[in-house]
């Protein structure tokens, strides 16, 4: 485990109506890759959905997508959040801890934190969720570059 700290702006905003329709279309695209079994696709739709407009059911979904996608980095990184942001939704927060468990078993726990709010980059990809000034997040052992950024295209890699 370790601790990572960064800093230098970020807010973001209560969704709007297009983002609300955008979160809809984004899902329903999810349900249907889900259907088929095609959980990366699933999981990256529901994500989309998620960001758009925040909500436990797209995060859930995002997050059993990875899961069955044998993603439990990034499966892990969307329970944390998930428990950060709907720690009173049951199904939602069984299914997170479950995961959280496996993470920390297999993989490297690393808690970032940033002031002001930054969004993280973990090799090249995005993690997941508003810029926030605290992050958990697990890695597959070997090497990864984390990089933050904030507005303004303000960013720095950790060494």
């Amino acid at each position: 485990m370790a601790v990572l700290l960064l800093s230098s702006p970020v807010a973001r905003a209560a969704p709007t109506a297009d983002d609300v329709k955008a979160a809809a279309a984004a899902f329903d695209l999810g349900k249907a890759a889900y259907k088929k079994q095609n959980w990366v696709e699933a999981a990256e739709q529901f994500e989309a959905a998620d960001s758009r407009a925040p909500s436990a059911a797209a995060l859930e979904l995002a997050l059993r997508s990875r899961d069955k996608a044998g993603q439990i980095d990034r499966a892990a990184i969307l329970a944390e959040l998930g428990l950060e942001r709907h720690s009173a939704e049951p199904a939602l927060k069984k299914l997170a801890t479950s995961v959280i468990a496996r993470a920390k078993k297999e993989l490297y726990t690393l808690h970032v934190s940033c002031r002001p709010a930054c969004d993280l980059v973990l090799g090249t990809i995005l993690v997941h969720g508003e810029a926030s000034t605290a992050r958990t997040v697990y890695l597959v052992p070997g090497e990864v570059q984390v990089s933050a950024s904030w507005s303004g295209r303000r960013a720095r890699v950790a060494p």
